[in-house]
């Protein structure tokens, strides 16, 4: 059911005006660094956006548009510098903001994962983020958190692109206007670090410690 009305709202879309021709108006996911670290064994959680930025003379689309209606992204595995890779371990939806009955959909395998998720009916408007700040004409939607965990091997960097879930389920709340061909993908690497050696020198002291006590 939920996929039909995704499919008839995209129709509808495709004979509105796409308002992303502007060169002053872009859309791309984001996510907040450029690289990750994590130690051995342990996981991360890295939260995606989609960022709409904007600059004069342009406006915001979405907030023209009243936010949007439904999202969609995949993440996936890219490269791998050592065989070990970084894998992707879970992955959850915006569900505050994206409160659809149905719930989000959701993908897993250990190389990517994917999120599509719609904000109810109910609602008189879409999901809006505040400008990062006033006057910056970014806008920031948190799409969902990708929980990353590395497997054993210090040194590894594992590459992940963040890009469009490839189907036409990105769509502002008024218009049903389809952003998916015009939002830019983005990277980033996850770095698995050796264990820090004033970690390890607090490991051995507390490890000779209860060897003593042990004797005693």
């Amino acid at each position: 059911m939920r996929n039909l009305f995704v499919m008839l709202a995209a129709v509808v879309g495709s004979f509105l005006p796409c308002g992303l021709v502007r060169g002053n108006l872009t859309f791309s996911y984001y996510v907040s660094q450029p690289n990750y670290d994590v130690l051995p064994n342990l996981s991360i959680h890295v939260p995606v956006y989609l960022q709409e930025t904007v600059t004069d003379p342009d406006v915001s689309l979405l907030l023209t548009e009243d936010g949007l209606f439904s999202a969609g992204v995949l993440v996936q595995r890219t490269a791998s510098s050592l065989g070990q890779p970084v894998v992707i371990a879970s992955a959850s939806a915006n569900e505050t903001d994206f409160d659809d009955l149905f719930g989000p959909t959701i993908t897993l395998a250990d190389d990517e994962a994917s999120i599509f998720e719609m904000r109810d009916l109910g609602h008189t408007s879409g999901v809006l983020a505040d400008e990062t700040f006033p006057g910056s004409g970014v806008r920031q939607t948190l799409l969902g958190t990708f929980t990353f965990t590395a497997g054993a091997t210090a040194g590894e960097v594992t590459t992940f692109q963040v890009t469009d879930n490839t189907t036409d389920d990105t769509m502002t709340w008024t218009s049903s206007t389809l952003l998916d061909p015009d939002i830019y993908s983005t990277s980033f690497t996850v770095t698995v670090v050796p264990v820090p050696s004033s970690i390890l020198l607090c490991i051995t002291g507390l490890f000779t410690i209860v060897l003593r006590r042990r004797r005693l």
